[in-house]
C-alpha cells in the first residue's frame, strides 16, 4: 500500500522533527542559559586555617581566617552581559539552522515535484507518439503512406520513451535525496502541491526590510558585535582591582622557659585570644589589561564591518531572486494561458486531418514538437520560479503567500 503523497508542510515538518543539528543547536541554547546563572556567581569565600609551632620561639599560634574578594569596577554586572549576548547568539545560530535546512528541504521537495510532473509530461508525450505510429500503421495497411514515414513515427515513438525512462530515473534520484532530508526509505515516497505562485508579490521594499529585520545570520553577526562591546566591557572592568577582605581569630599561648622566665617561673603562660582584620589591594603597577581592552575593541570593529558585509550580501540576494521569481512567474503564466492551449488544440487538429489523409507527417511531428517545448518550457519556468520563491523566503526569513 502507497503512502499518501506529502505536502509542504508536511515535508517541513518532518525534517525539524529529524535533523540532528538542529537538536544539537537547541542543546547549545540550554547550556549558553546555564553560563548566565554561572556568570552571575559572587567569588566563593576562603577559610584558612594555620599554626606556628614554638620550635625556636616563645609564642605558639593558631589562627583561622575568613576571606572574600569583592569584585570592583562592574565585573560581574559585564561578566553577566556577554554570557546574555553569547545565549541571545546560541538562539539566533539555532534559528540560522533552521532557516538553511528548510531552504534545503524545500529545494528538495520543489525538485522531486518538478520531477514527478516531468515524469506524467513524458510519459504523456511517449503515449502520444505511440498512438501517432499506430495511426501511421493503420494508414500504411491501406497504402496511403510509404514505409518509411511508418519506420520514422517509429522512431519517434521510440525516443519518446527513451526520454520517460530519463524523467523516471531523475525521479528516484529526486526522491531519494529529499529521503535523505526526511531520514525515511524513499521506497513511495511522493509529494503534492503546485510549482511557482499565483499569489500577489509583496513589494522589494517591504521583502528588503523583512530580510534586513528577520534574518537569523544577520541578527547573528548584529549579536556577535554586541558581544564584542561587551567583551571590550569586561576587559576594562578587569582592569579595576579587586578588594579582597580578611578577618578572623588567633589563638597565642607564650612559653615561659628557664632562658627567657622574668618571674622564677616555668611552664605556659596565659593564652590570649585575638581578632585579626586585614586587606589586599593588587597595584596595577605592571599590567593595567589594556592590551587585552584595545584588542576587544578591535574585534568590535571588525564585527561592524562583517556585518555591513552581510546586510549588502542580504540585499543582493533578496533582489536577485525577487526578480527571478517575477520573470519566470511571467514566462509561465504566458505559456500556460496562452501558448500550451494553443499548441495542444492545433496538434489535435493536426492528428484528426491526418488520420483523414488531409495533413502530412510532417506538419503532425512539428506540430507535436510545438506542444511539447510549450510544455517543458512551462515547466521549467514554473520549476524556476519556485525555486526563487523557495531562496526568496530564505532571504526574508518570511514565508511568502501562496
Amino acid at each position: 500500500m502507497r503512502a499518501q503523497p506529502l505536502d509542504r508542510r508536511q515535508v517541513e515538518e518532518l525534517a525539524l522533527a529529524r535533523q540532528p543539528r538542529l537538536q544539537a543547536a537547541q542543546l547549545e541554547v540550554e547550556a549558553t542559559q546555564k553560563l548566565i546563572d554561572q556568570a552571575q556567581m559572587t567569588p566563593n569565600p576562603v577559610l584558612g586555617l594555620n599554626t606556628e609551632a614554638p620550635a625556636l620561639r616563645i609564642v605558639s599560634r593558631v589562627q583561622m581566617s575568613l576571606s572574600q574578594a569583592l569584585e570592583l569596577g562592574g565585573k560581574r554586572e559585564a561578566r553577566t552581559r556577554l554570557a546574555e549576548v553569547n545565549h541571545q547568539s546560541a538562539s539566533a545560530r539555532q534559528q540560522e539552522a533552521e532557516r538553511q535546512l528548510l531552504l534545503e528541504v524545500r529545494q528538495a521537495y520543489a525538485e522531486l515535484l518538478a520531477a514527478e510532473r516531468k515524469v506524467s509530461l513524458e510519459s504523456e508525450a511517449a503515449a502520444t507518439a505511440q498512438r501517432q505510429w499506430k495511426l501511421a500503421q493503420n494508414r500504411f495497411k491501406l497504402g496511403d503512406i510509404p514505409k518509411v514515414e511508418v519506420m520514422q513515427l517509429e522512431a519517434d515513438a521510440s525516443r519518446a520513451q527513451a526520454v520517460a525512462v530519463q524523467s523516471e530515473a531523475e525521479q528516484q534520484m529526486r526522491r531519494a535525496a529529499l529521503a535523505t532530508w526526511l531520514g525515511i526509505p524513499s521506497f513511495g515516497l511522493q509529494v503534492q502541491g503546485r510549482l511557482g505562485s499565483n499569489a500577489p508579490m509583496p513589494a522589494l521594499e517591504e521583502l528588503q526590510r523583512l530580510a534586513q529585520s528577520q534574518r537569523p545570520d544577520l541578527q547573528t553577526l548584529q549579536l556577535d558585535e554586541q558581544k564584542r562591546q561587551a567583551e571590550t566591557r569586561l576587559e576594562e572592568a578587569k582592569g579595576v582591582s579587586d578588594l579582597t577582605v580578611q578577618t578572623g581569630l588567633a589563638y597565642d599561648r607564650t612559653y615561659i622557659s628557664p632562658q627567657n622566665q622574668t618571674s622564677g617561673l616555668t611552664g605556659i603562660g596565659q593564652p590570649v585570644l585575638s581578632l585579626t582584620a586585614g586587606l589586599s589591594i593588587p597595584l596595577p603597577f605592571h599590567d593595567d589589561n589594556s592590551g587585552n581592552i584595545a584588542a576587544a575593541d578591535i574585534r568590535t570593529r571588525a564585527a561592524q564591518s562583517e556585518r555591513e558585509a552581510l546586510e549588502r550580501q542580504v540585499h543582493l540576494q533578496v533582489e536577485s531572486a525577487y526578480l527571478t521569481a517575477l520573470a519566470n512567474q511571467k514566462t509561465r503564466l504566458a505559456l500556460a494561458q496562452q501558448t500550451l492551449p494553443l499548441t495542444l488544440q492545433t496538434l489535435r487538429i493536426l492528428e484528426d486531418a491526418y488520420r483523414v489523409r488531409a495533413r502530412s507527417l510532417t506538419e503532425v511531428l512539428n506540430s507535436r514538437r510545438a506542444y511539447l517545448e510549450a510544455a517543458r518550457s512551462e515547466l521549467e519556468a514554473a520549476r524556476q520560479e519556485e525555486l526563487a520563491l523557495i531562496r526568496l523566503e530564505a532571504a526574508t526569513a518570511h514565508n511568502l503567500p501562496r
